[in-house]
């Protein structure tokens, strides 16, 4: 056995090069499948970690401001079993102007005596906030380091109604906002696109008379029933008759849903990764291997004969894919940590995530190096097992795989005219195995990066076409109901077109065998010129006033979507209604449901109110009435305008002023204590191709590093092509073949395998973008493939130079051959 073992190490020092090559492909499968698990693995870990630290809510409820003393004591709702802790407070909406426009800010009213239980928060830099200091507040971190706020800094809520003023006392993390967006109805991330502050209670009661809240939020008992304490905490707010708006459990919070939904993601892209370099890394073994058992029959027929049994010798050539497996293995430890450092600290910073801290799993990268000793493994025996086929007396006799029978008679006629051509073109089927791993390279070599290229531009594509297709150029949200007199009057503004309604309140949806879901339900016009459903399957709404609903099926958690026909019900505030499902949407909503605008404004008692509208910039086709622009600073007509909810009334009639020269649209509706929010078109669609776009920073490295690997695999398996020839190509120089004929007979052959790799990997190409694809849609939505010319040359145009560029060495070494030594060398071997 010694014996053998030292033919296969010695076999190994020979083929050092591609042995290394084959160790670094390893070692970098073993780095992204690793790194994946990693990246993974620290994200939740960061995620939980703060989670369980700072005790974010397990449920969050919002309801109408109300005053302590018409809502449950803290002592009560402390006293249902399940709940752990409670913390109420008071949440408003506002703006600051930031940058030259407007930024939407959420403003936390906290006890400044005290950390709240629930939902508290971790101070980064400054200090809490301090009892007789009203102006003071806290920014949380995503805000402050997306826009550099800095210790000292002064912040002006809402500078054109009643304004704020606060000093940056302090900079804070949340666990409520570790991935922070303005418009979490949508699993976009915007960094930088929400404020966020956390102000004293001693801001918000000089104000008023009672202490308004409008927020509780709670923590569960470890194995408590979730579904069977939410129940018990409605039932108390209901007998005080607490106006419930909305109830978030945590896995309806934005960033702990964005982790899960994106990570879904990651589980399916780092493997297909992991498992393309797998085989790019396979085919260089078995063609080494093969090339060896090949160039080697001599050998392996004279241990043969001296009564070595074929298994034992296939046990020594498998050590030619044992060692380097190992050595990935040693080594692509290491490098899936550095790799998932790095890319943890990427895909955080994309987003908004604090800075990831890294949590390793033993297991995992076990699991990741081994895949790299069973890639070198299988590689090493598939060819060895030839071996077991080989009979010594043939073995001795030498001779090697070529087996030709001539090219296609039309094809002999076609190159008659040219030796060297012709001598090419058969050389590609001379050798099948070789011809074929070597298209197989150049497939591969294009077709993970030209996949990654191709899901990147699909996902552009698809945001640039869904904000090409809505009719809309700005959504206003209002912070209570208004009939359309009040809507004319705010949309009297600058720049606002026309107009059309919507109402959009939360409900509680029961789907029969499904756990009941709080879930945003949006009133629609019906018919509209501005809103139009993309449905994945059935029809719109029939009437105004029907019955029936299209259902939201993305990011489902698993669970299957409603049949069309199937009937769902709406609860709110203790009435149902029954609705028919009548089609289905995919996109990047978040538990919608959609519904007829009468039917929403039925189910929600309001009458012939709404909610918000969409909007178009221009000139109305109705006269309205004249719009005024509030000058900045308190208005006695007026109450503190941070979303009050129902305590806001509608303002007093009062004497136009006349608008400021210069107003944006956006900053003239936001001015109007009503309006709660603008989302411009243009803006979100900016924001959502730009953190798309940021993803390049994940997938451009791994295109490159493709590129890089393909390039050494190629030039491994030249080798074989060209330097297995010698005897050939010194033969045609003794026949009088210049330097040119055999150039252009080895460039020729080049030229036809990569020609013919790159035909191969078009056909890998979209084949890898539907398998990137498929476990997305399943896990997310489905969005149409965009294969572009562009992509595809950007990674192809390369790859084929490359390949012809790595002959010229090959040819160059053809044209200085020792004819004498080569030509005694092939007879030798033929003999």
């Amino acid at each position: 056995m010694k014996t053998l073992l030292r033919f296969g190490l010695r076999e190994l020092m020979r083929a050092k090069g591609r042995v290394m090559l084959i160790v670094l492909v390893l070692t970098v499968q073993v780095a992204a499948l690793g790194g994946g698990f990693v990246v993974e693995d620290s994200l939740l870990h960061t995620r939980d970690h703060y989670y369980d630290r700072l005790h974010l809510a397990d449920l969050d409820v919002r309801f109408a401001p109300a005053a302590s003393g018409e809502m449950p004591s803290l002592e009560t709702l402390r006293a249902i079993p399940g709940v752990e802790r409670v913390s109420r407070r008071f949440v408003g909406f506002g703006h600051i102007e930031r940058d030259g426009g407007l930024l939407p800010v959420v403003v936390h009213y906290l006890d400044p005596s005290d950390h709240p239980e629930v939902d508290d928060i971790e101070m980064r830099a400054g200090s809490f906030l301090v009892p007789g200091r009203p102006d003071l507040a806290i920014a949380d971190r995503s805000f402050a380091e997306a826009h550099a706020l800095a210790l000292g800094d002064e912040l002006v809520v809402n500078p054109h109604r009643f304004a704020s003023r606060f000093k940056v006392a302090g900079v804070a993390l949340s666990p409520e906002y570790l991935v922070p967006t303005a418009n979490p109805e949508m699993l976009v991330p915007h960094r930088g696109s929400l404020g966020i502050l956390y102000a004293s209670r001693e801001a918000l009661d000089r104000t008023f008379t009672d202490k308004l809240y409008n927020n509780l939020v709670f923590t569960f008992r470890p194995g408590a029933d979730a579904a069977r304490v939410t129940r018990e905490i409605r039932r108390a707010l209901a007998d005080h008759h607490v106006d419930v708006e909305r109830v978030v459990p945590r896995r309806s919070n934005f960033g702990h849903r964005y982790v899960d939904e994106m990570l879904s993601g990651s589980r399916i892209v780092m493997p297909t990764i992991a498992l393309l370099l797998g085989l790019m890394a396979g085919v260089v073994a078995i063609v080494s291997v093969h090339r060896i058992v090949v160039s080697r029959r001599r050998e392996i027929g004279s241990l043969l004969a001296h009564g070595f049994a074929p298994r034992e010798l296939v046990l020594a050539f498998v050590v030619l894919g044992i060692i380097p497996g190992v050595a990935a293995a040693v080594l692509g430890a290491p490098a899936a940590m550095l790799f998932a450092a790095e890319l943890a600290r990427t895909n955080a910073a994309i987003a908004g995530f604090p800075p990831p801290m890294m949590s390793i799993a033993a297991h995992k990268l076990a699991l990741a190096s081994v895949s790299a000793i069973v890639v070198g493994v299988v590689s090493a025996l598939v060819p060895a097992l030839g071996v077991l086929r080989v009979r010594p007396v043939h073995a001795l006799r030498g001779g090697d795989e070529i087996r030709f029978t001539g090219l296609w008679r039309p094809l002999e006629r076609l190159l008659a005219g040219s030796p060297s051509v012709r001598f090419a073109v058969r050389n590609v089927f001379r050798r099948l195995r070789l011809s074929a791993a070597t298209v197989a390279l150049v497939a591969l070599a294009v077709t993970m990066p030209a996949g990654l290229l191709t899901s990147i531009a699909s996902w552009q594509t698809w945001a640039d076409a869904q904000a090409a297709r809505l009719g809309w150029d700005a959504i206003v949200t209002f912070k209570v109901p208004l009939a359309r007199g009040q809507v004319d009057e705010i949309l009297a503004a600058p720049g606002a077109g026309d107009y059309e309604g919507y109402v959009q309140a939360y409900a509680t949806v029961e789907r029969p065998g499904a756990v009941p879901e709080e879930m945003r339900v949006r009133g629609l016009p019906v018919p509209s010129e501005m809103v139009s459903l993309e449905l994945a399957s059935g029809r719109t709404f029939s009437a105004e006033d029907a019955d029936e609903a299209v259902f939201n099926v993305a990011f489902s958690r698993g669970l299957p979507p409603p049949a069309l026909g199937e009937i769902v019900t709406v609860v709110h505030r203790g009435k149902r209604r029954d609705l028919v499902v009548v089609g289905t949407v995919a996109d990047a909503s978040l538990s919608t449901l959609y519904v007829p605008r009468e039917t929403a404004q039925e189910i929600f008692g309001l009458g012939d109110k709404v909610t918000g509208v969409y909007m178009k910039h221009g000139v109305p086709r109705a006269p309205r009435a004249a719009f005024a622009l509030p000058p900045p600073g308190p208005r006695p007509d007026t109450v503190e305008a941070i979303d009050l909810g129902e305590a806001a009334p509608a303002p007093a009639s009062e004497a136009p002023r006349a608008p400021r020269e210069h107003v944006s649209t956006k900053t003239a509706l936001l001015a109007n204590e009503l309006v709660t929010s603008v989302q411009i078109k243009s803006e979100f669609a900016g924001a959502t191709v730009r953190y798309l776009s940021a993803f390049n920073a994940v997938v451009v490295p791994f295109v490159g590093l493709g590129a890089i690997l393909a390039a050494f695999f190629l030039a491994s398996v030249l080798g074989f092509l060209l330097l297995e020839r010698e005897g050939e190509y010194a033969t045609l120089r003794t026949m009088g073949y210049g330097w040119r004929e055999i150039a252009r007979s080895v460039f020729v052959e080049i030229a036809c395998l990569g020609v013919l790799g790159l035909t191969a990997s078009l056909v890998s190409w979209v084949a890898m973008a539907y398998v990137l694809r498929a476990p997305m849609a399943a896990a997310w939505f489905s969005v149409p493939l965009d294969f572009r010319a562009h992509d595809f040359g950007v990674v192809a145009a390369p790859t084929l130079a490359f390949l012809l560029a790595a002959t010229i060495p090959g040819a160059r070494a053809l044209m200085r051959l020792d004819l004498s030594a080569v030509l005694r060398g092939a007879r030798g071997s033929a003999g």
